[in-house]
């Protein structure tokens, strides 16, 4: 698997998972050891989303783009 994917997967289930541990248990037992559990959990992922963007932003692209034509951008109609 590509290591971007990994990075930004990783924490998206760590927000479902927070998240529904974190509601469940509201509705069970209110605010509660596993209710701040679940909150907990929603944190970190929170963290360690923004950690893979920031190694993301200051690496290189993973993909190449080169013009087709070689000349330079022309501006869109309209633009100034």
């Amino acid at each position: 698997m590509n290591d971007e994917t990994i990075a930004f997967g990783a924490p998206v289930v760590g927000l479902f998972v927070g998240a529904v541990i974190l509601v469940a248990s509201l509705f069970v037992t209110g605010l509660s050891l596993v209710t701040a559990l679940g909150g907990i959990v929603v944190l970190l992922s929170i963290a360690a989303l923004a950690l893979a963007v920031a190694r993301t932003a200051s690496e290189e692209l993973s993909i190449g783009v080169t013009r087709r034509d070689g000349r330079e951008p022309r501006r869109a109609r309209g633009a100034k």
